[in-house]
Formats: C-alpha cells, sequence, structure tokens
C-alpha cells in the first residue's frame, strides 16, 4: 500500500488549486485575518415586496477571555456617505445605514426598523438576518460588524484582501 498522498505535475496542481479557489469564492465571502472568518453569499436577489431570509456565519478570536461580555451584531447598508453614530459613544461610527441588530440601544431608521431582522444566534456563530418587504433603496452591499467589551470587527475584505460585501440586488 502506497502513501495517502500522491505527487502531481505542477499544471494539475494549479488547476485543482484554481478549482478550490474558485469554489470557494461562489460559496461566500470570507475576511483577510483567520481568526475573523464569515461566510455569507456574494450576493441574493429578492424581488420587490418579498421576502428573503440571507445566511450567515462567522468565527471571530475572543482572546482568551473566559466572559467575553455580551456579543452585539450590527447589519449595515453601505451607502454613500452615510454614517451610524453608536447611541451608547457617539464619538464612535461606522459606515452605512444600521439596518439590523440585537443592540437595544441602537436607533434604525424608520424605513428599515420592522423589515430587516437579525435573525441568527450570534453566540452560535450564526449571523443570518432577513429582510422583509424589499424595496428598491434595500439594494446595496452589506457588510456585518462584531462588538462586546474588548472587541470591534468588521468583516468587509475577504481572504485575498479585496473589498467583498454581501450584494443585496431588488430588481
Amino acid at each position: 500500500m502506497g502513501p495517502p498522498w500522491k505527487v502531481m505535475n505542477p499544471a494539475s496542481f494549479s488547476a485543482n488549486l484554481m478549482v478550490l479557489i474558485f469554489a470557494g469564492l461562489c460559496k461566500g465571502s470570507w475576511s483577510q485575518n483567520s481568526d475573523y472568518n464569515w461566510t455569507v453569499p456574494a450576493s441574493v436577489s429578492v424581488q420587490r415586496g418579498l421576502c428573503v431570509h440571507i445566511p450567515c456565519s462567522f468565527t471571530y478570536k475572543q482572546g482568551g477571555r473566559t466572559t467575553p461580555g455580551k456579543l452585539y451584531g450590527y447589519w449595515f447598508l453601505n451607502k454613500g456617505r452615510y454614517r451610524h453614530y453608536f447611541t451608547h459613544d457617539s464619538s464612535r461610527s461606522a459606515p452605512g445605514i444600521l439596518v439590523a441588530t440585537n443592540d437595544e440601544r441602537q436607533e434604525l431608521q424608520t424605513s428599515v426598523k420592522k423589515r430587516f431582522h437579525l435573525t441568527g444566534d450570534l453566540d452560535e456563530g450564526d449571523c443570518s438576518f432577513s429582510i422583509l418587504n424589499a424595496k428598491p433603496e434595500d439594494a446595496g452591499d452589506y457588510y456585518f460588524r462584531i462588538e462586546d467589551n474588548y472587541l470591534r470587527y468588521s468583516y468587509t475584505t475577504n481572504h485575498l484582501r479585496t473589498h467583498t460585501t454581501l450584494q443585496v440586488l431588488v430588481p
């Protein structure tokens, strides 16, 4: 019986590597830091007036803390020059419009308040969310952010260090 591996010629190895990279890119997006990964569809299309559930999972480095505090998740629609100023710390802001969160201290715009919902269990690494009654103004690039007492991290890039977000289309 031979070894559990075999030597491949360079062309075959390159072709297999390209297939793996392409399959990964089609599956979703990942952050560039191996401690902070996320998987989300590259794009989702939803017809105007309908609903969509967007699956999302993430990992993050807890830094060895046994009690990191409550984990907050934030979904942002990255639109133009909009910035969200955090209610509990107005000196901090993030680019975009806050559309869904489990942080009850944050104010959501009336246009998204009852239509966007963070449905995932953040403690289980689930950052899924839903959009109800989709509108054309919901179209755009979205990104996810997590925070606790010690951590602030936005999932906006993939392992290739290129800008990658979830794109929602409302045709």
